[in-house]
């Protein structure tokens, strides 16, 4: 019982909570989080805690790049294996790009993602993440690419 006690001590101590775009994780409510924890609310690589208010007005139409952006953003432990996917991605992508060109596009998202999300996991919490990587289908933010 004891074990069990410190186990869960330090699962709750390891859990990364990041309430992007200014907003609070604490001001989320239970429902919501659980819904987010539950993988219900999930978008390309974290939660929308509302996507029906976009910060805009309306339902949100923007790109999933920019939820790191938004304050309905939401990330959680959970989401670490589509983060580390998603910065493999970015990564491969500039080397097939030009610079500038990749800056414009994904500069902002990248700033943030490797600035402000992935230094909050610790190195145990990244390298048992890089084992259960998903594939992400980033060619579908370019657009149709036939008509």
């Amino acid at each position: 019982m004891l074990t069990e006690a410190i186990t869960d001590a330090e699962e709750s101590a390891r859990a990364v909570v990041v309430r992007l775009g200014g907003g609070s994780a604490a001001a989320v409510p239970d429902q919501v989080r659980e819904q987010a924890a539950g993988g219900e609310l999930d978008t390309l690589a974290c939660a929308c805690t509302d996507i029906e208010h976009a910060p805009g007005g309306g339902r949100c139409r923007q790109s999933f790049l920019t939820c790191f952006g938004c304050p309905n953003a939401l990330v959680m432990d959970r989401h670490l294996p589509a983060l580390l996917a998603l910065a493999e991605v970015l990564r491969e992508d500039l080397q097939r790009r030009d610079a500038a060109q990749w800056t414009a596009r994904y500069g902002t998202t990248w700033q943030i993602l490797t600035r402000d999300i992935l230094p909050r996991f610790s190195p145990a919490q990244r390298a048992a993440a890089q084992q259960r990587q998903p594939h992400l289908m980033l060619d579908l933010l370019e657009g149709p690419t036939q008509w």
